[in-house]
């Protein structure tokens, strides 16, 4: 008993005033209901820094997402290879690597060097017409190209802005005999590209580019609207033809009118065709391009298409559309072929941290006729093409000229990770090649590297 009342005493409290402090037993309650609600928070607490702990460790998806569901449709090939290419596998195995990662972003660049571009030399050539006159530089003799500009001997066609001016030529006479708004009878945000002029100049075709709204996002449509101009102060619209992409470029062939557009599929939703398979809108309705007409590698390298259509010379008639997937970098149109490029790396062995590789073009050909696209193969040649003018079609071979460069790349293995610094890809020591193709059996007969 003495012992208690002792032990009592070394904690500095008098009891005497506890109890005049609360009713008896009150304080007792209170102190255990306070003990009870920070044991709970320090378990809430714990449970949070655990699951928080543990999140950290998850690992990041290596591999892309599930299409079976789309094993039925005719294009599951194409879903496949798009889907397996827009996925971008992660740099790190999970949250708490990225973390560490953090200091060294602040001093990790990547250097990009870019290949200069050049317009390049153009040919001329006069269209076989009573009153055409043409005015546009051209690559290849009789194959037109579009301009903003055309004229015959009595008039000149300029579209600004969307709206298409006819002046007379009369000398000092001269003036506006007529103005049209080509996208008023169009969608919202239409814009004209580019025309062409009918040889008897009775109509014009002009191409127009707008936003079409899907499900998820938006995607770029090419419109084809050919107007009646005989009677330049009454100029009406005869037709109008939908195509999928972004206005790429246009040609006027004794074949019909060729146009081709680029459509690009890194958001691509297979659950709307529009978004990954070109389509061709008339007044019959909407048709997606048979997957037989499309033209796709084993491996992508880019993900969009070179969309293809054939119409009449008018732009009035779809005769043939086609397509290219992954090849959809530089466009060469001859007198009877559109020939297609994409480029993609070759990779060295690893040593001593140290990566090496060059990069190959393939070149696509597709041949046109009057009635329509015929697939012709493709051939594999060094380097990258520069642009349309590095490429040269003379009676039966393609004549191309790449630029090549034996490039490097730092690899550093970072947490079972590789991490990667690029050095320029182009610029610095570069050499020029000429390949000589031919186009029967699409191989390389001459070089001069």
């Amino acid at each position: 008993m003495k012992k208690k009342q002792w032990l009592r005493s070394l904690n500095g409290v008098d009891d005497q005033y506890v109890v005049e402090a609360a009713p008896s037993g009150a304080a007792r309650k209170r102190s255990g209901k306070t003990v009870r609600i920070i044991s709970i928070l320090a378990a809430c607490m714990t449970f949070v820094l655990l699951v928080g702990t543990l999140a950290l460790f998850i690992p990041y998806r290596t591999t892309p997402p599930s299409v079976a569901a789309y094993a039925g449709s005719d294009y599951y090939g194409i879903i496949q290879k798009l889907n397996d290419f827009n996925f971008d596998p992660p740099e790190y195995k999970n949250t708490f690597e990225l973390l560490l990662s953090i200091p060294d972003m602040f001093v990790k660049f990547e250097a990009d060097g870019m290949a200069p571009t050049s317009p390049g030399a153009a040919g001329e050539s006069n269209h076989a017409g009573s009153n055409y006159q043409e005015v546009t530089d051209n690559q290849v003799a009789g194959v037109i190209e579009a301009d903003l500009i055309k004229r015959s001997d009595t008039h000149i066609y300029y579209i600004a802005d969307s709206q298409l001016f006819i002046y007379s030529i009369e000398g000092e006479d001269s003036r506006l005999q007529g103005r049209y708004n080509v996208a008023q009878h169009g969608v919202d945000g239409l814009y004209a590209d580019e025309f062409f002029l009918s040889a008897d100049c009775r109509t014009l075709t002009a191409i127009c580019h707008y936003m079409e709204k899907t499900s998820k996002n938006y995607v770029h449509m090419t419109r084809i609207v050919t107007l009646d101009v005989s009677d330049p102060s009454a100029v009406k619209e005869l037709s109008h033809v939908d195509v999928s992409g972004q206005y790429l470029s246009s040609r006027l062939t004794e074949h019909g009118l060729l146009l081709m557009t680029t459509m690009r599929c890194h958001s691509a939703d297979f659950d709307d065709e529009r978004t990954f398979v070109p389509q061709v809108k008339t007044v019959d309705g909407l048709q997606s391009i048979a997957p037989e007409d499309i033209v796709c590698p084993d491996a992508l390298s880019n993900a969009s298409y070179t969309v293809m259509l054939m119409m009449d010379a008018t732009g009035q008639t779809v005769i043939d559309s086609a397509a290219f997937l992954s090849y959809a970098e530089d466009v060469y149109v001859s007198a009877d072929a559109i020939y297609a490029s994409r480029s993609y790396p070759v990779y060295g062995a690893v040593e001593n941290g140290l990566q090496h590789y060059s990069t190959l073009s393939e070149i696509s050909c597709m041949g046109y006729g009057a009635q329509g696209f015929e697939q012709r193969g493709s051939a594999t040649v060094d380097g990258y093409v520069l642009d349309q003018y590095s490429m040269d079609q003379l009676e039966n071979t393609l004549r191309v000229v790449t630029t090549t460069q034996s490039s490097t790349r730092r690899v550093n293995k970072y947490y079972g990770n590789y991490e990667i610094d690029l050095m320029p890809a182009r610029g610095g020591n570069t050499s020029a090649n000429l390949y000589v193709i031919d186009l029967d059996s699409m191989q390389v007969i001459a070089s001069v590297e």
